[in-house]
């Protein structure tokens, strides 16, 4: 089999389109996630924001129009929503928390680590050893 045109209708009549390989992009429709409200094909959103950290472009957010510019700036559009979001300051909380769960390594810290690294480099000619294990480098800051 091989293809070797396209016809197609309109009110006026058929018309054929030759060609030798068909590509077909007809009825996209974005799949269902679990948790994320989905009507009609689409991800529902106000302007490219689902619900919290959510977002979504494309398609996926609009239904299949467009071309490859229709998405560049509709995702740049969204991307400056997200950023206009982020800046905005929030009052969770949740800063205080992941900063209280966890060891936080400050300036002089890390300058420690930063020597120890570069200590453990210069006999082998290298700019620095590079410490990968977590405790290690808790321990090369003080911890």
């Amino acid at each position: 089999d091989r293809v070797e045109g396209v016809i197609y209708s309109t009110p006026k009549g058929d018309v054929t389109i030759k060609c030798g390989l068909v590509i077909t992009a007809i009825g996209y429709q974005a799949q269902a996630i679990d948790g994320v409200p989905y009507e009609n094909g689409k991800v529902v959103n106000i302007d490219g924001h689902v619900k919290d950290n959510l977002y979504v472009v494309g398609w996926a957010k609009r239904g299949p129009t467009g071309v490859i510019g229709t998405n560049k700036s509709d995702a740049a559009g969204v991307i400056a929503l997200l950023i206009s979001n982020i800046t905005t300051p929030k009052n969770s909380g949740d800063i205080n928390y992941l900063i209280g769960a966890h060891k936080v390594i400050t300036q002089s810290q890390w300058e420690a680590i930063n020597t120890a690294e570069v200590s453990r480099g210069e006999p082998l000619g290298k700019p620095r050893i590079k410490v990968a294990d977590k405790y290690e480098l808790l321990r090369l800051g003080g911890f």
